[in-house]
């Protein structure tokens, strides 16, 4: 499936679908059962619920043994089980205002991933979609991402796992691609093993239909076919991506031929009359001695579902729920925590800080409560953060990583910070890097550990940091992030210019060339003076140097554009109020309004992270003689 900021996807099913009434009092008996790498909220009987568990945990050890994953996830993925499609319905995803009809779905955050499945549902593979969008949430630990049709290809094989107690079905063969196979023209290996996020191939219709039919046949193939041979070749390639090989080079070295060749044995493969898979028994049960049951509370039940809600952007049915949750028990944490979600959601950031201001004071050992309780300080603020509630910031970002040391978007954030104010730069960059260890293919955490770099006024590291960002299959804003960096970053390493006035001409020059000019220039001719000299002391801000082309006032909030030699840029203004202008000029005179401006000037700011349409936050503009 598409990886996208944030995802609801499902797994469908053939039955007629009721109308779904609004969310009730979770009035069953509630249990959370606790493994390495799942945290699990059930109404289900607690040895059904066990079962369900340990069948993630058996997917979760089978992957990553085989392609040498990490055995337990930093942040457990939350898992909500229905007891049957009655308590369901409520909480599923609604398609024209009605529920559709699903076993279960995957919600996939940057902060947290949610999965809610009915345990009694019958169809052919309940768990299909699960496992299919598991498999991309722990490949995506890996240190290089993978190539798409290895991404896609592997997920559909494994969305058919089977277990049932020690023993393991994987390999069974999905009959709809079969088909599809065989009557669809084959895309040429070579174009396959090049196909990216953003290729027609993989998003459009029919060509999306024969992509991941061949990915899948692919895969199963390097998996099992011709009794499994080519399996370790498979994880050598994998190995030697990860060692930043060519794909193409690492390709024909693992595998000891060309795509060419592996093409002709795949389409004898894929018409064949039968599929090799693979039984087999594990040693042990994986994670049975892992799993902790526990009552809860109807409140905490609650407050689960509601988060649940809150997370498929259902915010008046999540707040009802939490606050039910509230008032059944005025000194539990966790319902404060989703109202304080919901009110973010709403961008009415005091309400959510007034919410999380009572979860902590009800003891919230919540990692994400703390967290966003910082985002909203960010948020409230409008840019750059005054030094007091910056430091309250780092604070609660500080908390949630001890909550939570492997959430690396707390890290992150502390960088970002950093990054914004221009305090504590070492501590953010070390704060980037370990996100970076978590979260080894965000690529925006790339971005703001090259913009930490600029600040300290590494260059060459920021230059070399930007580089992987500035390739032509680049998301389009990372991509104007990064090469907006990289411009600045240019700008401020080229040697300092000075112009010298000869008769009605006027010449641009390096220092030094002009500095050569200068002593042979006869007596009488003007002076050299060096222009372009910013002369005000802002802590914490770079300076840009550029015609001030105008000023844009929309709704409120003000925007520069200035041209600089490279490029057109633009700063926005958190606080118009507390722009400061001034001018070197003392012939200088009138306002400066908003329109029109065109006059050389210096813009004082500060890099805004994450704010791809921007070049910084402006806090000063010196116009120049």
């Amino acid at each position: 499936m598409k990886r996208l900021h944030l995802k609801t996807v499902v797994v469908f099913g053939c039955l007629a679908v009721v109308l779904s009434a609004a969310p009730v009092r979770a009035k069953d008996k509630w249990i959370n059962l606790t493994t390495k790498n799942f945290n699990i909220i059930s109404n289900a009987d607690e040895g059904g619920t066990r079962k369900l568990a340990l069948k993630l945990e058996q997917f979760h050890f089978v992957f990553s043994t085989l392609f040498n994953l990490p055995l337990q996830r930093a942040v457990p993925a939350t898992v909500i089980v229905f007891k049957n499609d009655g308590s369901f319905k409520p909480y599923k995803p609604l398609y024209n205002g009605k529920p559709k009809n699903v076993a279960g779905y995957f919600q996939q955050g940057q902060d947290e991933n949610l999965i809610a499945i009915d345990i009694s549902a019958q169809f052919e593979h309940p768990m299909a979609v699960i496992y299919h969008e598991y498999t991309h949430l722990l490949t995506s630990s890996t240190t290089k991402p993978w190539p798409v049709w290895l991404q896609e290809g592997l997920a559909e094989v494994y969305s058919s796992f089977e277990v049932s107690d020690k023993n393991v079905t994987l390999g069974a063969p999905l009959s709809d691609h079969v088909f599809y196979l065989r009557e669809k023209v084959f895309i040429p290996l070579q174009d396959l093993l090049k196909v990216e996020h953003g290729s027609s191939t993989y998003n459009e219709g029919d060509k999306q239909g024969i992509f991941y039919a061949e990915s899948w046949a692919l895969c199963h193939y390097l998996m099992f076919g011709d009794k499994s041979i080519r399996r370790p070749q498979l994880v050598q390639y994998i190995r030697l991506l990860a060692q930043g090989i060519d794909g193409d080079q690492a390709f024909v070295q693992a595998f000891k031929t060309s795509p060419a060749q592996v093409e002709k044995q795949l389409r004898s493969y894929v018409e064949r009359s039968s599929y090799s898979g693979e039984i087999y028994t594990l040693p042990a049960t994986e994670g049975e001695k892992d799993i902790i049951p526990r009552p809860i509370s109807d409140a905490e039940a609650l407050s689960y579902l509601g988060n649940l809600l809150a997370r498929t952007n259902r915010l008046d049915e999540a707040e009802v729920l939490l606050k039910q949750a509230a008032a059944a028990e005025p000194y539990l944490a966790r319902p404060y925590e989703g109202l304080g979600l919901v009110a973010m959601r709403r961008n009415k950031y005091d309400e959510s800080l007034e919410y999380f201001k009572q979860a902590a004071t009800h003891g919230s050992k919540n990692h994400l409560a703390h967290y966003y309780y910082a985002e909203a300080m960010q948020r409230r603020a409008i840019g750059s953060p005054p030094p007091a509630v910056a430091q309250q910031i780092a604070e609660e970002l500080k908390t949630s990583i001890k909550l939570m040391p492997g959430f690396a978007q707390a890290h992150y954030a502390v960088g970002a910070l950093a990054a914004m104010t221009g305090e504590n730069l070492k501590e953010g960059m070390d704060e980037v890097k370990t996100a970076l260890k978590l979260e080894p293919q965000s690529k925006w955490f790339v971005l703001t550990l090259a913009q930490l770099q600029v600040r300290m006024q590494d260059y060459a590291a920021a230059k070399k940091t930007l580089e992987p960002l500035l390739t032509a299959d680049a998301d389009p804003s990372l991509k104007n992030s990064a090469e907006s960096t990289m411009r600045m970053i240019e700008y401020m390493t080229r040697p300092a210019r000075v112009e010298t006035a000869i008769g009605s001409d006027t010449v641009d020059r390096t220092s030094a060339d002009a500095a050569g000019a200068a002593a042979d220039a006869p007596a009488e001719k003007a002076p050299m003076r060096v222009i372009g000299r910013p002369t005000l002391k802002r802590d914490g801000t770079q300076t840009i140097r550029g015609v001030l082309v105008s000023i844009e006032c929309k709704a409120g909030k003000w925007t520069l554009v200035v041209n600089t030699r490279d490029d057109l840029l633009r700063f926005a203004v958190s606080d118009k109020d507390k722009l400061e202008f001034f001018s070197q000029d003392p012939d200088f005179e009138g306002a400066v309004k908003c329109g029109p401006v065109n006059k050389i000037a210096f813009i004082y700011f500060k890099p805004m992270a994450g704010q791809p349409k921007v070049a910084g936050d402006a806090v000063a503009v010196e116009f120049t003689r």
